[in-house]
């Protein structure tokens, strides 16, 4: 007999490995320790912070004169009808040494330096609004020079600290307005603005044309005395007492 012919066998199907999840428990790592701040930084900051705090607190009757002038800014007064005398002029007459200017609610004595000095000057400076010697008087031809604090700490001597605070915010037209030694009143308009480096003595130069003309100046900006703020106005009008 044959034999039967044999069968083929069949593939032996592969047999996936069975992975078996590890389940042993794991200790994470402990987080990264926050970066130290640098000191330095902290130091630089609190540094800034208190310059920042002392110039505020030494410079803090010019930002108050500065707010309420914002809230409450002055009426000045027209003459009425227009040709009639000026009424600052009128009221000033007959009050010697005085300077008004009434859109910046300035309203200060004029005062004489007793020397060419920063001794002097900052003296005279607690009184008022300060004449620089040599200069013409008030009313008189020329370049009448006067000069006054925009700032100043708040414990110093003196009640004008901060009379020009507001100098730098005058408009082109306003009126200044003056008295001599005699109560003579003198009105002057502005007319001109600029600011300059201590060194620069070209404001005080007389115009030499035989005009009448005043010049205002205060350290600028506020706090520190880098500039100065100059003004100056051209002669309008007078009443003359004597």
């Amino acid at each position: 007999m044959k034999e039967a012919a044999a069968k083929p066998r069949k593939p032996k199907k592969a047999v996936k490995p069975v992975v078996i999840p590890d389940l042993t428990p794991t200790t994470a790592a402990p987080p990264a320790a926050p970066a130290k701040p640098d000191r330095r930084l902290f130091m630089a900051g609190g540094i800034l912070l208190a310059v920042a705090a002392l110039f505020l607190l030494a410079n803090s009757g010019f930002f108050m004169k500065r707010v309420e002038h914002q809230l409450n800014p002055p009426v000045v007064m027209e003459p009425s009808p227009p040709e009639a005398t000026d009424p600052y002029l009128l009221a000033m007459a007959g009050t010697p040494d005085r300077i008004r200017i009434p859109s910046l609610e300035v309203d200060a004595p004029l005062v004489e330096s007793a020397t060419r000095t920063q001794a002097a000057y900052k003296t005279a400076l607690q009184m008022g609004v300060v004449h620089f010697p040599g200069t013409p008087e008030a009313g008189d031809v020329g370049n009448a020079y006067f000069f006054g604090h925009s700032s100043d700490f708040p414990w110093a001597k003196g009640d004008y600290k901060t009379v020009f605070a507001l100098l730098p915010e005058i408009e082109m037209g306003a009126k200044i307005y003056v008295t001599d030694h005699d109560g003579n009143a003198y009105a002057y308009v502005a007319d001109g603005t600029r600011v300059v480096v201590p060194s620069d003595l070209s404001v005080l130069a007389d115009p030499g044309n035989g005009k009448r003309m005043l010049t205002l100046q205060t350290s600028y900006p506020v706090g520190t005395a880098l500039r100065r703020f100059i003004v100056t106005a051209s002669f309008e009008a007078e009443v003359l007492v004597r």
